[in-house]
């Protein structure tokens, strides 16, 4: 059997109260941009270097560096530079500052002090010290199997929405894939879903299933409005057909087919046949279980030689 997939993508988000306490010991983050007017000749500065803000606030680098050197553009002389992550030498609050300039400390006495510079590209955050508010684990779970749940409904009831007439969907051929994007401890807790609903033609598998069930069936039309009734149970061992194209299933329960009669063949194959030929004609459709042929006037003996 064939079959096609719709696929739908949807994210919600809840904030999630802070109930709980923790302790916490944070450094401030954030980066800069270090410039070497000195000379044209870059200038290595190794893991650890020190830079001060104008408050004293010390931050480092966690890896050496290069700042390149001046170049000329012009008259113009260009200050090499390079954008560095430092981080807080402490935890706390304190060092939670806005844009400024720093100076590097290691220099102090040496011709490059002034020459060398560097100059807040962010704002440093993250720096904290104590007790905190926070929400629960536990809570935090519960808002996720909350979200969950709320998007796996929510996007089977839309998948069922875009199902074509002419295509069936078992509630077990939805698959849903789940993407946290907030941390494990954020109290605003946000997760995006997808989800990849297998449908199939019904004119497809009622075909398979009269094909598989019915002694004298030889491919004639049919169909069936109780298909989602069965039991449709995938191949564990199979998770993803969306992916990989391949659907294994067991199908189970009771469904009725019902033939579809090609009116406009029947039509052409009873046009102008005598009455008593009628019946024979019938015979060749066995989607046709009884049929009853009306003449008027009565005394005609055959049907019309007119198609309509």
């Amino acid at each position: 059997l064939s079959f096609e997939v719709i696929t739908l993508i949807e994210n919600m988000k809840k904030n999630v109260p802070a109930t709980g306490e923790k302790k916490v010991e944070t450094r401030s983050r954030g980066k800069i941009i270090v410039f070497n007017d000195f000379s044209s000749q870059p200038q290595r500065l190794i893991k650890n270097t020190r830079f001060a803000s104008t408050d004293g606030l010390i931050f480092k680098i966690e890896s050496s560096i290069i700042v390149p050197g001046q170049t000329k553009k012009g008259a113009d002389t260009i200050p090499g530079s390079i954008e560095v992550d430092v981080v807080a030498d402490e935890v706390g609050e304190k060092y939670n500052i806005s844009l400024m300039d720093f100076t590097i400390p290691g220099f102090k006495g040496d011709p490059r002090y002034e020459k060398f510079y560097a100059r807040s590209k962010t704002e440093m955050t993250g720096g904290a010290s104590g007790i905190i508010k926070t929400a629960s684990i536990l809570d935090i779970e519960l808002a996720r199997k909350e979200i969950t749940a709320t998007l796996r409904e929510r996007l089977k009831t839309k998948a069922k929405e875009q199902v074509p007439s002419s295509f069936v969907l078992f509630d077990t051929a939805f698959f849903t894939d789940f993407a946290s994007i907030s941390g494990v401890e954020d109290s605003d807790v946000s997760i995006t879903a997808t989800a990849n609903a297998i449908i199939i033609p019904k004119q497809l598998l009622s075909s398979h299933l009269a094909a598989e069930y019915i002694n004298d069936y030889r491919g004639e039309g049919i169909t069936s409005g109780t298909l989602d009734k069965l039991i449709l149970t995938p191949d564990p061992k199979e998770g993803a057909p969306y992916k990989t194209g391949v659907f294994p299933f067991t199908l189970s329960g009771t469904t009725t087919l019902v033939y579809k009669v090609d009116t406009d063949k029947l039509k052409d194959d009873l046009v102008g046949i005598p009455e008593n030929f009628v019946s024979e004609i019938y015979k060749n459709y066995p989607g046709i279980e009884t049929a009853k042929t009306v003449l008027v006037p009565e005394w005609k003996s055959s049907l019309p030689e007119n198609k309509d």
